[in-house]
């Protein structure tokens, strides 16, 4: 016994000596990798890359077939087992990621403790081994989203050889992208919107998939419609409370229900879904709510797994909307002042008017457009008709201002949400002598807002609403 044992060292010993000085390769195949190299160069061959889902929970069979030359690989029981084993797979799933970092390093020396060497490695002949690449459930990408992960050489721990095999060729690299949802089109949006805006109006959202491709069918099953489009859109109220959540599960879990929900398959990765207006949809309670991207239901991908938003920036607009109640901020030099008859006469110091909007945006013309002027005008400078005991409001003020004498050179919009309105000097005027010719800002004109049919109402503004105009001895300070 002894002496067949030695007699077969020495005919490894003389095999291990005879492949030294040859050309030594190995030929990579399998449904695991998908590229010759980095370059990513053979189109031909190229079937995208791997997502991260599909390491944690592969959905189907992932192996390496290893053709070696020039050399055989040592018996099952020693090139498959044990330390050879580990470093072969070692070698075979190689990232330059260190283990103690987030990637495939980490989750595959966390694997690698509990994994069946014997079963994860098959030698099926002399030159050929295939390796069952198993799952690995911790997987998470590092903080790039993308990871490569290739084969560098095979050990010569398992073959018979001196030295390890260098020369790598076939389809031995991947790389692992996020499986991620980013989400375009007019309904999502960084600036706060109005809750009329979700009733009124439709937006289009479109939504496309990276790792990951859309089932033919998406468009036309309404079962995987109805699966999709109640995790797409989330809200942060409960659905039992009043808001997105309660209208959306009625109205447009109806509207889904009926097919009334336009959805288009227009590509392989993009669905085009059509969001209805929402007639019925309340502020929930504190008036603020957030809807944004959820959750893409596995039934309704290729790869069978659902995929989360990972954050809420994935398109230019934000993943997300805010609706806030409409209101408005008064400040300036007018409201909240006692103005004299002298600054009124001659405009010196000016008399200004900001206003700041939340939820909702000026319309883009109000400077040059002459009714949105008067209509502007109208709001500010109407004196209360109450001033005086007998409830006739004051003459001079109606002869002296006239709404069309504000002109684009009194209206500047300085942003989106925020106007400015200067008093033009009224030489004429005077004032009603000791008492106060009062203006009250009711409300901001829902023909100044954009996208919106509602007034702001007076209990929507804040500040100081109210101004008095009276002679000079009883003018200044703040009210």
């Amino acid at each position: 016994m002894k002496l067949h044992v030695q007699i077969l060292g020495i005919l490894i010993l003389a095999q291990v000596k005879a492949v030294t000085s040859s050309a030594l390769s190995a030929h990579i195949s399998g449904s695991f990798f998908r590229y010759r190299d980095i370059s990513r160069a053979s189109a031909e061959e190229d079937s995208g890359p791997l997502c991260d889902t599909e390491i944690r929970y592969p959905s189907s069979p992932r192996v390496v077939h290893i053709d070696i030359s020039a050399t055989k690989w040592l018996p099952a029981h020693q090139c498959c087992t044990g330390s050879a084993g580990k470093s072969l797979l070692r070698a075979v799933l190689h990232t330059n990621r260190r283990a103690s970092l987030k990637g495939f390093e980490q989750a595959f020396e966390a694997q690698l403790a509990s994994v069946n060497i014997t079963s994860a490695i098959q030698r099926v002949n002399d030159t050929r081994v295939t390796i069952h690449v198993p799952s690995f459930p911790d997987y998470q990408l590092p903080v790039s989203r993308v990871e490569l992960i290739n084969t560098k050489w095979i050990p010569r721990t398992s073959i018979i050889s001196e030295q390890d095999i260098a020369t790598v060729m076939g389809l031995h690299t991947v790389f692992v992208v996020a499986r991620a949802i980013a989400a375009h089109g007019t309904l999502f949006h960084r600036q706060p919107r109005s809750d009329d805006e979700m009733r009124i109006h439709r937006h289009t959202l479109q939504v496309e998939l990276e790792g990951d491709q859309w089932v033919p069918n998406v468009d036309k099953d309404t079962k995987v419609q109805e699966a999709l489009l109640l995790g797409l859109l989330l809200s942060d109220k409960a659905a039992t409370s009043p808001g997105f959540g309660a209208a959306f599960m009625t109205q447009w879990g109806d509207a889904v229900r009926k097919g009334e929900v336009g959805i288009t398959r227009a590509s392989n990765t993009k669905l085009v879904v059509l969001v209805p207006s929402l007639a019925r949809y309340k502020l929930p309670k504190g008036g603020d709510e957030t809807v944004r991207l959820g959750v893409v239901c596995g039934e309704a991908t290729l790869g069978g797994h659902e995929i989360r938003a990972v954050d809420d920036a994935t398109s230019e607009h934000g993943a997300l909307v805010r609706y806030v109640d409409r209101t408005a901020t008064v400040s300036g030099t007018f409201f909240g002042h006692r103005i004299s008859e002298a600054q009124i006469k001659s405009g010196e110091p000016p008399i200004e008017v900001i206003i700041d909007l939340v939820g909702a945006t000026w319309m883009h013309d109000i400077p040059v457009n002459d009714y949105r002027r008067r209509e502007l005008a109208t709001a500010l400078w109407t004196p209360s008709q109450n001033m005086h005991p007998g409830g006739a409001p004051d003459t001079a003020w109606v002869k002296q201002f006239h709404v069309d004498n504000v002109t684009a050179d009194h209206v500047k919009l300085l942003s989106p949400s925020r106007l400015s309105v200067s008093l033009h000097a009224l030489p004429g005027y005077a004032a009603p002598g000791s008492i106060p010719e009062q203006f009250l800002l009711r409300y901001i004109p829902s023909t100044l807002l954009g996208r919106s049919h509602e007034d702001i109402l007076h209990d929507k503004l804040d500040g100081e609403l109210k101004a008095e105009v009276l002679q000079a001895r009883h003018a200044g300070g703040e009210l």
